[in-house]
C-alpha cells in the first residue's frame, strides 16, 4: 500500500508493544492465530477499528468491520 492511500484511508500503522503482545496471550481462547489476538488488542488499546471477515472474531469485544 502506497504511503498516499495510508493517509487517504486514514489508515495507521500501529507498531505492537509489550503490553500488548502480552495482553494478547490472556485473551480468552476463542482463536487460536496470535497475530490475530494481537491486532484484537491493538485495536482496542488504539480506539481503531478491527477489518476482518474472519467470524471466530466476533467471539471477541472489539469494533469491527465485517468484509
Amino acid at each position: 500500500m502506497e504511503i498516499g492511500s495510508l493517509r487517504k484511508y486514514q489508515y495507521q500503522i500501529i507498531d505492537p508493544n509489550a503490553s500488548e503482545m502480552i495482553d494478547s496471550t490472556l485473551l480468552p481462547n476463542y482463536h487460536k492465530d496470535p497475530f490475530d489476538r494481537l491486532l484484537i488488542v491493538q485495536a482496542n488499546c488504539n480506539d481503531a477499528i478491527f477489518v476482518t471477515k474472519d467470524e471466530t472474531v466476533k467471539a471477541y469485544s472489539v469494533r469491527t468491520f465485517w468484509i
